[in-house]
């Protein structure tokens, strides 16, 4: 980058300055803050030197690099305008209709639960699976003013009401406004989002209406409004589908990461709708190894700047990086939780150390393997790789 290109990209924010007023009040309107471009501007001031301008520039020239926080403000910001702009575009006079007030009573949770598990006979599996539950609960309430948390919990032991009621809990006595539930798949994102639709009906609440509760992903339908509909046309509902504009999301990781990370125009109108959320991002292995370090700097910066609660949930936990981390929380293992002769009987698991500098073809895994495990049981094996 020369002098002069820099110069000419230095000079943008003394545009952007003449339409402080204006800003200002989208920046209110959207995330309750105050006196944005004179704060910003202090803070440019105070942390960034000129000296130190041009290892900043580097961020919008090498897109993969995400070592600072300053992307991620270049997309809120991003995010913000043209949001606005498709907004205004779209409704030009016509607010979006606001939903009714509604209660959260993060209790009924519990109701529901118990409700759940009565269309069907109890089995053993249920009374660990509340023990389970129960337990990280009781927990949760001693450490909740944390901003990051890690769930690791082995399939079928209840993570998705344990996080629903975690999230509910949240949103009640801390008020937040938006829960995200992130997913890696469609059918993960049916069948999840179908038990929020009934916790939600449960709790009183209209899932009905998609201002409240959305599922989005590839083959969702158009945005429905239960009342008054008929004002709102295709372009209206699209943009509103488009934006998460709800309150209850079920959604793909893709809604989310590949709008950071691909930087397309399209996922970054609905960025700023993150703030100041609760984010649950359940199978989190199924994120490219690659990109665990920017996730993790990502996590950092949501919970941080822009006041997230981010509940992470896994089988097999990848390698996050945790000690970059503040404010964050693992929860205890599940080997604490119940007793040896409980994990034996239902959650049950192997560890084989193999040496990953080699390669194995496919007949020394299976001997390797074999070798370890020295049974003669018939086994299916699942391997993220």
């Amino acid at each position: 980058v020369d002098e002069r290109a820099l110069q000419n990209v230095l000079k943008i924010f003394e545009g952007v300055k003449i339409n402080c007023s204006e800003i200002d009040a989208i920046y209110h309107h959207f995330l309750n803050l105050n006196e944005v471009i004179e704060n910003f501007e202090t803070y440019l001031k105070i942390n960034f030197p000129k000296e130190q301008i041009y290892k900043k520039v580097k961020f919008f020239k090498y897109k993969d690099e995400y070592e600072d926080n300053d992307i991620f403000i270049f997309m809120l910001l991003f995010s913000l305008l043209i949001y606005s702009d498709k907004e205004d575009a779209i409704f030009r006079d016509k607010l979006i209709d606001k939903i009714e007030n509604y209660t959260i009573d993060s209790t009924k949770v519990d109701a529901f639960k118990s409700e759940y598990f009565k269309k069907r006979d109890k089995t053993p599996l249920d009374t660990v699976r509340e023990k389970i539950y129960q337990s990280i609960v009781n927990e949760f309430n001693t450490v909740k003013n944390n901003k990051v948390f890690f769930i690791k919990l082995p399939t079928g032991a209840g993570k998705t009401l344990l996080l629903y009621k975690l999230a509910m809990q949240l949103k009640e006595e801390q008020h937040y406004q938006k829960v995200f539930y992130l997913l890696p798949f469609i059918t993960l994102i049916e069948q999840n989002a179908e038990i929020l639709k009934e916790l939600l009906n449960f709790m009183g609440i209209n899932s009905n209406d998609n201002r409240i509760f959305l599922e989005k992903h590839s083959l969702s339908g158009e945005f429905l409004i239960e009342q008054g509909s008929e004002e709102y046309d295709i372009d209206k509902k699209q943009f509103l589908l488009d934006t998460l504009d709800s309150e209850f999301i079920v959604t793909s990781f893709h809604q989310l990461f590949y709008g950071v990370f691909k930087r397309k125009n399209a996922l970054f109108k609905r960025f700023h709708q993150f703030a100041n959320s609760i984010i649950l991002i359940d199978e989190v292995q199924l994120i490219p190894l690659e990109l665990m370090y920017p996730v993790t700097q990502f996590l950092k910066f949501m919970s941080e700047i822009f006041n997230c609660k981010i509940i992470v949930a896994s089988a097999t936990f990848p390698n996050i990086k945790k000690e970059i981390l503040n404010n964050s929380h693992t929860f205890q293992a599940i080997d604490t939780i119940l007793t040896h002769e409980e994990n034996l009987q239902f959650f049950n698991r192997y560890e084989i150390t193999m040496d990953i500098s080699k390669s194995y073809t496919f007949n020394e895994l299976y001997n390797k393997i074999d070798e370890e495990l020295g049974t003669l049981k018939d086994l299916l094996f699942r391997v993220n790789t």
